[in-house]
């Protein structure tokens, strides 16, 4: 006999023989479903109530909170809008009816009782009236009148003859000034012709004029010149490229002739060219492999002693590939042993090959020789700092520096204050003030001369005066000449 099956009615008990059985669990568990299914449907209802009603509060809480705030938001525009249109009516008036004059208050003026527009106004009517037919009686003369239209004066003087005496004193200071110009220029040139003729340093109260005859007064602090003492002039000093990469050349005569001759420094051996007789005309060449671009400044080459080992004509030539090339420039050569002939190939730009080229035979029919073969590139900045010279007056507070530059100029101008820059110093070379140069004269010859002024009141106290000149930008700038002048 089965067990009876769990009712809610005795809360589901079970006797101790009770056993499980499907009947058991199809009679309970329909039964335990219908009450969760019914736990969630009141659960589901009770949070949407709260959901909605969660919703309605903030709606009331906004409406309260926002709403006056709108409101008043919408009244100040309102209120913008009204002043705009009243702006917009008053500016259609004004350009409509303009402006009563009366209303417009002005300020104050010496002479003029008027305080508004429409009485001062009023008072340039009542003068304009007036000065017609006096200007008329009064012509070409100086008049004097009052603001308020009350008088007027005149002073019987022509415009005339004072515009005349006007233009005639601005004629004659013209004229001063240049007499004086020339005769500056005048003088600083003659300060340099005596100081050359003496062949030394020209002393000048509290100046120096020094034509480079030679180095005595330049400082050994000087770098990168060299004094050419046949043309009086300080020049730069190339970089010497003669080491830099391989030589090259268009076939050597024999190991104690070899290219590398040409290159050794020792103007006793010699690179003699493969080539004899008519073949040496554009087929021998010797040159540099430099590794990379590279500019070159001057190209030098020196007979081999042997006269008549020369050739008649060679051209510089410079290439990228080795192959081919580009000739810069042809030129005829000595022929006697020893001479140097030189090749100007500034502007030819940076290239790796660079090589010199026959384009003749030889003078005895033979070989090719050359001694020395020499590459220079762009010249290092020169520095060029005087001796000190005692100075008269203590602590000068300004000087001039005058500076001459000698010609064969660069291919590009020199820029004073660029390229040149001189500098002056009142306490033995320790403080410098630069000079501002400007060029005031061009010789004959094509010799330039630059000026400038330097304030030394910022230097220390000091009576050792000191110039300075400094070239730069590889720009060919031989100095052949200097003045310096100071006072207090």
């Amino acid at each position: 006999m089965s067990s009876p099956l769990p009712t809610s009615s005795d809360g589901y008990a079970v006797t101790v023989s009770f056993t499980i059985s499907p009947e058991v669990w199809n009679a309970v568990i329909p039964l335990f479903h219908d009450r969760l299914v019914a736990i969630e449907d009141f659960i589901s209802a009770g949070y949407t109530a709260a959901q909605q009603a969660g919703t309605a509060m903030a709606q009331a809480i906004i409406q309260q909170s926002v709403t006056p705030q709108i409101a008043q938001i919408n009244a100040t525009i309102s209120g913008f809008e009204d002043q705009l249109a009243l702006a917009e009516d008053r500016l259609a008036a004004l350009n409509n009816g303009g402006v009563v004059a009366a209303n417009v208050t002005i300020m104050p003026v010496e002479g003029l009782d008027a305080t508004n527009a429409q009485d001062a106004i009023a008072a340039l009517a009542g003068f304009k009236a007036k000065f017609p037919a006096f200007a008329e009686a009064n012509g070409e003369k100086f008049v004097r009148f009052s603001l308020d239209g009350s008088g007027f004066e005149s002073a019987f003087v022509s415009f005339d003859p004072v515009y005349d005496a006007i233009g005639g004193l601005s004629d004659q200071i013209d004229g001063m000034a240049a007499e004086v110009d020339s005769a500056a220029s005048s003088a600083r040139l003659n300060a340099l012709y005596i100081a050359e003729l003496r062949g030394d340093r020209l002393n000048m109260v509290d100046g120096i004029v020094d034509p480079y005859t030679d180095t005595s007064d330049v400082s050994g602090a000087s770098s990168n010149h060299l004094h050419n003492a046949q043309k009086k002039q300080f020049e730069y000093v190339n970089v010497n490229l003669s080491t830099l990469g391989l030589p090259i050349s268009g076939g050597d005569k024999g190991a104690s002739t070899a290219k590398g001759k040409a290159f050794d420094g020792d103007a006793a051996t010699y690179w003699a060219s493969s080539q004899s007789g008519s073949p040496v005309n554009g087929n021998a060449y010797i040159g540099r492999d430099f590794g990379a671009a590279t500019v070159v400044k001057k190209i030098i080459i020196k007979n081999a002693s042997a006269t008549n080992n020369a050739v008649y004509s060679a051209a510089a030539q410079y290439s990228d590939d080795g192959a081919n090339w580009v000739s810069y420039s042809n030129q005829g050569f000595s022929q006697t042993g020893g001479n140097t002939q030189v090749f100007d190939v500034s502007a030819a730009g940076a290239h790796r090959y660079w090589r010199v080229l026959a384009t003749s035979t030889s003078a005895n029919g033979s070989e090719w020789w050359v001694a020395e073969m020499t590459f220079e590139g762009a010249p290092a900045p020169m520095t060029l700092i005087s001796s000190v010279f005692s100075s008269v007056t203590q602590s000068p507070s300004v000087a001039r520096v005058a500076v001459q530059l000698a010609p064969p100029l660069s291919s590009s101008p020199v820029v004073p204050n660029v390229d040149l820059i001189s500098s002056v110093s009142r306490d033995g070379g320790v403080t410098f003030s630069v000079a501002a140069l400007e060029q005031i004269a061009v010789l004959t010859d094509g010799t330039k001369i630059y000026e400038g002024f330097a304030d030394l009141t910022g230097q220390p106290a000091g009576a050792s005066m000191v110039y300075k000149h400094v070239t730069a930008n590889a720009k060919d700038a031989p100095i052949s000449g200097t003045i310096m002048q100071w006072r207090g």
